[in-house]
């Protein structure tokens, strides 16, 4: 298991608005215009009671139905205002404002659908009206019909450009669609177009993420980020997209920052703890994945990097505790149980790292280095039968290892057995010719076989190869001051 970079949150927003809502005149009495001048200076309730006294009066007209209902759209009250609307376009059918205003209030009530017929209404009036069409989308998207919302939208985009609003609406239809490489450059265009958004430059950052272009991603999330600081998943994210682009530092920058706002999320200290080991803050790093492990004890990804860290640090009884915990929690991991038994070894606990290794044989038989430890381990220990079961079936399984063979060799030595371990120490030096360890061994057997001629040739061999080697140079005094 190896360390892996950033777990993270992605998740675009849809960022639906309404048309302004417009307002219809077909008479024009002395009070509904004065009435209209007071809205329009900005006093909105006076004008709202005005228009409430004349309708008490004469609930037919059809000014005094289309600019109630206006107003009490305007006012948040657009159960009123629907079948005040619903009176004034029936007087006047062919009414723009008055059939938009109803498409309004109708969707503001939550009437999707009655809404799409008065927007319909409007666009058989007046087809290239981009607000119109802009509502329409906004309907079917909100029905999950995203085929006629992209067509809506799309339109819309042609007929008025310049809409953030409706860009970033397209991204988000196109998104629902799966249509992921248009929705990122739609949700671009709204964030170029409006900068100061910081939802259209997150859902821009978010869908560029999607479509795997890191470059642009980090632009609109940093945007996002100063924008709005305290959005987290914007921080998590950004911080990701510059650590999966090499730019470590400034991701550390980021996540540290952004610290406050990600302190109990177990995700944020694992990146953080990634960023920071890649920098080289191994201590950093540890602290980083402790904090982690706090908040989910059992998040394999992390303590699997704590145990690298601990290892790296030479931290050996924490890196025994922490691999054996990874074990527990998934018994299948090779790499846990290489680096407990490693850990183990390296605490002179060589019992505990033994059957361990036995494990990981089992499973994974061909793991030569592995083996080989366990060899020596056993050899070193005075299990001399185990050990040299051990090199004699890593000798088969590798015929080119030399390190099988002087095992081999020093397991027969230890039995008395001399012309065993001549054989296998020969064989060592057939298949290393320059094995200074091979060669000395070897010497050791021919001299106590009394073949003290062939043993100084040998170390002679050596001293050629390795003319500092001191095991060599005492041998060979040792052997010609015996006479």
């Amino acid at each position: 298991m190896n360390a892996q970079l950033m777990k993270t949150l992605v998740a675009a927003v849809a960022a639906l608005a309404l048309s302004g809502a417009a307002y219809a005149l077909d008479s024009d009495p002395k009070e509904v215009t004065r009435l209209i001048a007071v809205y329009r200076a900005g006093n909105l309730d006076e004008s709202l009671k005005g228009f409430e006294a004349l309708f008490a009066k004469d609930p037919e007209d059809p000014d005094v139905l289309a600019w109630l209902g206006f107003l009490y759209l305007r006012t948040d009250k657009s159960a009123k205002a629907v079948p005040l609307l619903e009176k004034a376009a029936a007087k006047r059918p062919n009414d723009l404002e008055v059939l938009n205003n109803l498409g309004n209030a109708r969707l503001a009530a939550g009437k999707g659908e009655a809404a799409l017929t008065a927007y319909q209404e409007v666009l058989r009036l007046k087809p290239d009206l981009a607000e119109a069409h802009y509502n329409v989308g906004t309907i079917h998207l909100g029905a999950k019909r995203y085929a006629p919302a992209i067509a809506s939208f799309t339109r819309a985009t042609q007929l008025r450009p310049s809409d953030a609003f409706a860009w970033n609406n397209l991204g988000v239809a196109q998104e629902g669609a799966k249509q992921y490489p248009p929705a990122a450059s739609a949700f671009g265009k709204a964030s170029t177009l409006r900068p100061d958004s910081a939802l259209f430059a997150k859902n821009a950052g978010f869908s560029a993420l999607r479509v795997n272009d890191s470059a642009t991603a980090a632009t609109y999330l940093m945007r996002a980020r100063n924008l709005d600081p305290k959005d987290a998943a914007v921080a998590l994210s950004l911080g990701e997209t510059l650590a999966r682009s090499g730019r470590w530092k400034e991701a550390r920058t980021v996540y540290e920052d952004a610290a406050p706002l990600l302190e109990f999320r177990a995700d944020y200290w694992f990146n953080l703890g990634v960023v920071r080991g890649k920098q080289g803050d191994a201590a950093g790093a540890q602290k980083a994945y402790e904090k982690a492990l706090e908040i989910n004890p059992n998040d394999l990804d992390v303590l699997n990097n704590l145990g690298l860290i601990q290892v790296a640090r030479k931290e050996w009884e924490g890196a025994a505790i922490t691999f054996d915990r990874l074990r527990g929690l998934s018994p299948d991991s090779v790499s846990a149980k290489v680096n407990l038994a490693t850990s183990y070894a390296n605490l002179g606990r060589a019992e505990q790292a033994i059957p361990v290794w036995l494990e990981i044989l089992q499973v994974e038989p061909a793991r030569n280095p592995i083996r080989l430890l366990l060899a020596s381990t056993l050899y070193g220990l005075g299990r001399i039968d185990e050990a040299e079961t051990s090199y004699r079936e890593l000798a088969r399984r590798d015929s080119k290892s030399v390190d099988a063979r002087i095992g081999l060799g020093l397991c027969r030595l230890k039995k008395a057995d001399l012309a065993g371990a001549e054989t296998a120490l020969r064989e060592a030096v057939t298949v290393g010719p320059r094995s200074a360890v091979a060669l000395n061994n070897l010497a050791v057997v021919l001299e106590r076989r009394g073949k003290r001629a062939e043993a100084v040739a040998t170390l002679d061999r050596v001293l050629k190869i390795d003319p500092n080697n001191a095991e060599a140079k005492q041998n060979l005094q040792r052997i010609r001051a015996a006479g």
